[in-house]
This record gives structure tokens, sequence and C-alpha cells, in this order.
């Protein structure tokens, strides 16, 4: 039997993405699509107040940080074409099979492998 999560954290979860699907909707909602997606970054000032990354996390600091441009680049453009009934759920529904099959080399998730195959429709699952 599964063991049974946490009230905060069941509470933070869905406080979660109850902020990221409400921050799309201000997006779709906004005129400008990529000033209002560029808005949302404003968070990233709070890092000042926090004490410097080890040197060997900056790699993927400066990675993760070119993904969030070219993610927030290409929400722009989605809501800007597409309508946020049918962008939303392709956008969200994608990201976890893009990262299983983008981890079909790692060791830590070798047992995952098989079933993100199998979700993608390979027979080699």
């Amino acid at each position: 039997m599964p063991a049974a999560v946490p009230g905060p954290v069941l509470a933070a979860v869905l406080g979660a993405a109850l902020l990221h699907a409400g921050w799309n909707a201000a997006v779709k909602a906004e005129p400008d699509k990529l000033l209002s997606a560029s808005a949302v970054t404003l968070g990233a000032l709070a890092l000042c107040f926090l004490p410097a990354p080890q040197a060997a996390s900056w790699p993927f600091i400066a990675a993760s940080g070119a993904l969030q441009v070219a993610y927030y680049l290409l929400l722009a453009a989605t809501y800007r074409d597409a309508d946020i009934s049918h962008a939303y759920p392709l956008m969200r529904g994608s990201a976890p099979v893009l990262v299983a099959l983008a981890n079909g080399g790692s060791e830590a998730l070798h047992g995952a492998q098989p079933a993100a195959r199998r979700c993608c429709g390979s027979p080699e699952g």
C-alpha cells in the first residue's frame, strides 16, 4: 500500500500547480506575450539575498538558464498563436515524456527506461 502524502506536501504541490496555471493564463491574457513571460522572472531577484552556489554547479545553472530562456520564448510564441486550452496541456504533458527519453542512458533511471519507451510506443520496452 503506498504511503499517504503528508498534508503540507500536498498543499505545496497543489499550490504550485495553481500558481503555474495562473501565470500561464495571465501570460495568455496579456497582449505583449514576451513582456509578460519575462516579468515572471523578476522573482529571480530574490537570489541576490542567498549565498552563492558552489563553483561546480555553475555549468548546470547556466544550462538551466539557457533552457528557461528558450522555454519563455517558445511560450510567448505559442500563446501568441494558439489557444491556451490546446497549448497548455500539450506543453505540460510533453515535458515528462521528453525528460524520460532524454535520460535514456542514465544509470539512475535504468528501471524507468522500459516504461518510458512503452509510453512512446517503442517495442524495445
